[in-house]
């Protein structure tokens, strides 16, 4: 998440405009910034989804990759 802010980077997701790794990038964020479970129940549903499907560990780390999400 080097080259948007936190915010660009919501912003760009909820426009529809993330996709695979930057999807990751955003949620591994939110997870390791406590800011999954604060924000919009629909971040906190995505977040879930993504450790349960093993992309991202409980502690936000990138398991795998993905080309889409």
């Amino acid at each position: 998440m080097k080259k948007y802010s936190r915010l660009d980077f919501i912003c760009r997701y909820e426009a529809g405009e993330l996709r695979g790794k930057e999807v990751l990038e955003l949620f591994s964020d939110l997870i390791k910034s406590g800011l999954a479970w604060s924000l919009q129940g629909c971040y906190g549903r995505m977040a879930v989804n993504l450790i349960k499907r093993g992309y991202l560990g409980d502690n936000g780390d990138i398991l795998k990759e993905i080309d889409e999400v």
